[in-house]
């Protein structure tokens, strides 16, 4: 698909296809002719570093990167052995530093034991890799936004209670181990017996 050049009243000038132009996205608010920058969808950012200019959105601008995503890619490949074994270094340094920050995590409340220690190892790991990338490549914010992140996570990762026609019971998996709650209270199926499951009309039984 061939680019056009547009212009809007404002003398704002960028490159687009005809059929995005003309697509009522979201944030042209209803306005099939908005420009980006009159409505603040994106801003003109220099990166200082490498002095190219480009329209990112306010939220990229707020990183205040030194370089724009093609100069990155070029020093990254440029330095790659360099920065693997910095990095690795890092990483193995960090684990300290991340098992104290990680502790400070609120965990849900019925979150089991096991798949709590197994949550927090798979979180060291990630957020060791933030301390490192903030460290080695000056990704700023990258373990506050890994930390921000981490309950959704934690939560994400515990059971959650399923219903069909009532509450059924939770389950939890880690691992090797599996932890499940008790029976519903006042069921008459015996253990082992298969339950029936209703699709409309039709009844199904499941093991």
């Amino acid at each position: 698909m061939v680019g056009v050049w547009w212009r809007c009243p404002a003398g704002h000038e960028w490159q687009e296809t005809i059929s995005n132009r003309t697509a009522l996205l979201k944030w042209k608010n209803g306005d099939v002719a908005a420009c980006r920058e009159c409505v603040g969808y994106t801003v003109s950012n220099t990166y200082p570093e490498s002095g190219c200019t480009a329209m990112v959105t306010p939220e990229a601008a707020a990183k205040k990167r030194t370089r724009c995503w093609n100069c990155y890619q070029k020093w990254y490949r440029k330095n790659e052995a360099r920065l693997k074994a910095e990095l690795s270094a890092v990483v193995k340094a960090a684990a300290g530093r991340a098992g104290e920050l990680l502790e400070t995590v609120p965990l849900p409340a019925h979150m089991p034991a096991p798949l709590a220690t197994e949550w927090q190892r798979w979180a060291s790991k990630h957020l060791q890799g933030a301390i490192a990338a903030e460290e080695i490549l000056g990704n700023e914010g990258a373990c506050e936004d890994m930390l921000s992140t981490a309950p959704r996570w934690a939560r994400g990762r515990c059971g959650r209670r399923r219903t069909l026609g009532g509450p059924r019971p939770a389950t939890w998996c880690c691992g090797c181990s599996t932890q499940r709650t008790e029976r519903k209270a006042g069921s008459t199926s015996a253990p082992g017996a298969p339950r029936a499951r209703r699709w409309g009309a039709s009844m199904s039984f499941v093991n």
